[in-house]
């Protein structure tokens, strides 16, 4: 049920912000999970916000070989070849191994 996910998650959201550091870790996870639920729903172009919103908080708060960089890189790339756009899947895929 991913409406439901989305609810809770949001909910989860609504206390780290008020609770965390703007950049910390878990608010960049949480936009992540949110973006996997939209892109779930076919909704990619709330996913890719989301999934970009997580990428620029991780890359602040974790060194740049953390998994999750990658692993949100690789979220934004398959978003976007989901939605029919190779040119920013490219454009991603190649930030990615450049990063």
């Amino acid at each position: 049920d991913f409406d439901k996910a989305i609810e809770y998650h949001n909910k989860a959201l609504d206390i780290y912000e008020n609770v965390l550091p703007a950049n910390h870790p878990y608010l960049a996870s949480t936009y992540s999970i949110l973006g996997i639920a939209y892109a779930n729903k076919g909704d990619f172009d709330r996913a890719i916000e989301l999934f970009l919103k997580a990428l620029a908080m991780f890359k602040i708060a974790l060194p740049n070989t953390h998994p999750d960089i990658i692993g949100t890189y690789k979220n934004i790339i398959v978003a976007f070849l989901k939605k029919g756009d190779d040119e920013n899947a490219q454009k991603y895929y190649d930030e990615m191994i450049n990063f």
